[in-house]
């Protein structure tokens, strides 16, 4: 989802800290035996940022292990 909003050119946030608004989203829903861990914000980026790239990034080697 998030690549093919990239794709379409908009941006996305992968959004964790959503657990205080589970409560709102299940009655919203009518999802009670469903746990919200997390959600995905999509939108066309501002004047303001868009263009610009974002805080520097570590390789990918730093931060991940991979295994065979």
């Amino acid at each position: 989802m998030m690549l093919k909003a990239q794709d379409m050119g908009l941006g996305t946030l992968w959004v964790v800290a959503v657990r205080v608004a589970a409560g709102e989203f299940k009655k919203m829903y009518g999802k009670e035996d469903l746990d919200l861990i997390a959600a995905v914000g999509i939108g066309y980026p501002s004047a303001k940022m868009a263009g610009k790239k974002g805080p520097p990034r570590l390789p990918v080697d730093e931060v991940a292990e991979f295994r065979s």
